[in-house]
């Protein structure tokens, strides 16, 4: 689970696979879901706030959906 929440997006794709293995489908659809923002934006862009990033216009737009 802790791997989930990296923000290396290697780490996050490996645990997909571990996710669907030994936790859940659902589980590792969260992973999915966390890699395709790490693609986009390198980072989580809900974290910004809390780490004291500024958010992009792209990542203001992603957020308010």
């Amino acid at each position: 689970m802790p791997l989930l929440h990296s923000e290396e997006n290697k780490v996050v794709a490996q645990a997909i696979p571990l996710l669907e293995h030994w936790v859940d489908c659902s589980t590792a659809d969260v992973a999915r879901r966390n890699l395709i923002q790490l693609q986009r934006f390198g980072h989580y862009p809900h974290r910004n706030a809390a780490l004291g990033r500024v958010n992009s216009s792209d990542e203001v737009l992603f957020l308010q959906h």
